[in-house]
């Protein structure tokens, strides 16, 4: 197997449609080709990580063989020996970092789904809407478990993801009507209940992740790559201890050595540096190998070539 990071790939006589900071995404006329890059970004500023793209595309498809069974997803396989077209010589660089799934239209809509209060809302939680009927008690804090899970719904089209204001069902149903707003309120929930479950028998607590859903002949699917975004945050669980202190409630565990980095390096008021210490970038490579093995029992590092 390839240990040099794969930052970028080329495909002959596939179309690309777009890169992204975490995917290169193809186009296999009504389906697309997901494949996960070695890399990790700070504004703007990507840097390579051996094995990071295996490891997510890994877990990814372990969660959605899940809950397909009870779930209608865009996901169709991870086996590259599936994928309907020729790859030629790129198949080994692609093995272990794909995706193939349905090409769906996109509800523009992201889906926060909590079991605890994000710590960036602690302070104006009570006035935002959320789409379930439950109230929240005033004085909740980060650390607290919410009985039932709260779901938060931000327009996906903006670019201002700290500013973009949260919509309540009156205006999700303008945008999708009122049978999609329902049915995704109890799929998200659904989904979360499922991974949330999961978590724990891996050893991890889910806080909170963002789900996408797309339509396609009828159908509402789940689509996306929360985990490549950042868009979740789990916590090891530990003896003892039900949550992380205070300090450490936005560290998500496989993004944890990178997140120390860039918060040191905002304290500092300094900007990216062209290249991370190779010392951090072991460290990054072996969170996110260890995350991906207590989730799959698959070691991409330790896997014969």
């Amino acid at each position: 197997m390839n240990s040099l990071p794969i930052t970028e790939t080329t495909l002959q006589n596939v179309r690309i449609l777009k890169r992204t900071n975490h995917w290169d995404i193809y186009r296999l006329d009504n389906r697309l080709l997901f494949v996960a890059m070695d890399k990790i970004t700070y504004q703007q500023q990507s840097y390579p990580i051996p094995y990071k793209g295996i490891a997510i595309a890994k877990i990814l498809a372990l969660w959605y063989q899940h809950l397909q069974s009870f779930l209608k997803t865009h996901y169709l396989t991870s086996d590259i020996e599936k994928i309907p077209t020729d790859l030629g010589d790129a198949r080994h660089i692609l093995k272990d970092r794909t995706l193939l799934v349905k090409k769906a239209s996109v509800i523009p809509i992201d889906f926060w789904v909590c079991r605890y209060l994000p710590p960036t809302l602690t302070q104006s939680y009570t006035k935002l809407p959320y789409l379930r009927k439950t109230k929240l008690p005033r004085g909740l804090t980060p650390q607290e478990r919410l009985e039932e899970p709260v779901i938060f719904a931000r327009n996906a089209s903006s670019h201002q993801e700290y500013s973009t204001p949260y919509l309540g069902l009156s205006q999700m149903s303008e945008v999708v009507g009122d049978k999609i707003t329902w049915e995704i309120q109890q799929k998200s929930l659904s989904a979360f209940e499922c991974l949330e479950q999961l978590s724990q028998n891996k050893g991890f607590i889910l806080a909170q992740m963002r789900f996408r859903w797309g339509l396609l002949d009828g159908d509402i699917l789940l689509i996306g790559e929360p985990l490549s975004k950042g868009d979740c945050l789990f916590w090891k669980l530990q003896p003892n201890q039900s949550t992380p202190n205070h300090q450490e409630l936005e560290l998500s565990y496989e993004r944890e050595p990178f997140q120390r980095f860039c918060r040191q390096l905002q304290k500092n008021n300094h900007p990216p540096p062209p290249q991370l210490p190779p010392k951090l970038v072991e460290e990054i490579a072996q969170r996110y190998l260890l995350f991906c093995q207590k989730w799959t029992g698959f070691h991409p590092r330790k896997e014969k070539k």
